[in-house]
């Protein structure tokens, strides 16, 4: 068997507010969408936004589900942190693991992720 990285899909509860945080926040490019969906791109990450129809269909509060995150690498951990805070993301204190600076940060949602320098 062997897996390989595909899309990575998001249920928000405003399509154009979530999409704004993404690409202030990293540069992620627009490459497809409507009304119900946005397709981003940025680098080998592709991200696919969908409109939530209920409150139930996106992020829950913190705490209340088992956590998971996806990592995103960095080549410039200080500006991807200055773009998060920017865009209205709330950043964790940061900490270093394997010699490497991470942080958990959560979007306007409130969808974890973990950044780490690469």
């Amino acid at each position: 068997m062997h897996l390989r990285k595909g899309e990575i899909n998001l249920w928000v509860s405003d399509l154009g507010r979530a999409a704004d945080f993404y690409l202030e926040a990293f540069g992620f490019k627009r490459i497809a969408g409507d009304e119900s969906y946005l397709k981003l791109s940025q680098g080998d990450i592709t991200l696919t936004l969908f409109q939530a129809r209920t409150k139930e269909h996106y992020a829950p509060e913190m705490g209340t589900q088992s956590m998971m995150t996806a990592d995103l690498l960095t080549d410039d951990f200080d500006a991807a942190v200055a773009g998060i805070t920017k865009a209205g993301g709330d950043v964790a204190e940061t900490g270093t693991w394997e010699g490497k600076r991470h942080t958990i940060f959560r979007d306007l949602d409130g969808i974890s992720w973990e950044l780490i320098e690469a």
